[in-house]
């Protein structure tokens, strides 16, 4: 083991009353324009993405514990050997920095794993040795939506 921590699969906002006060509203206008203008497929996308939405943060985020070992990453209980990924970018928000990994394989979605409490520095020197880092890769669009908006 050379490297190990503790992170969240994905970062837990703290959202204020004004938060949901705003999508609140958001969303009645929302409903209330599809319903106004019968436009009934929108308003069964905006009820279902609601329900979604509000199940899915109800789950508080799991802690995952990470260890970057000789041979390869132990993510939680599954061990990818260092032989499955060719990269690695560390993208670093106000309050939050996670960890991508590209694999080799091109159809495979990129892994995304929270730094956490891990030294960001510690994280770089270690992984240099395995794995070639990108300093060519930004946060994506939605992503970055996605935070901004605490979604």
């Amino acid at each position: 083991m050379l490297i190990s921590w503790t992170g969240t699969q994905r970062p837990k906002h703290e959202r204020s009353p004004l938060w949901y006060i705003i999508a609140g509203s958001i969303t009645a206008i929302l409903l209330a324009y599809s319903i106004w203008t019968g436009a009934w497929t929108f308003t069964i996308v905006i009820v279902l993405t609601t329900g979604v939405y509000l199940a899915m943060h109800r789950i508080q985020p799991e802690e995952i514990s990470v260890t970057v070992a000789e041979h390869g990453l132990l993510y939680g209980n599954t061990f990818i050997p260092w032989l499955d990924l060719s990269a690695y970018w560390i993208l670093q928000a106000h309050n939050h920095s996670e960890i991508h990994f590209e694999w080799r394989k091109p159809k495979k979605k990129e892994l995304c794993i929270s730094t956490g409490n891990a030294d960001i520095l510690t994280l770089r020197q270690t992984l240099h040795s395995f794995l070639a880092e990108r300093h060519d890769k930004n946060e994506r669009l939605l992503d970055t939506i996605s935070r901004v908006c605490k979604l």
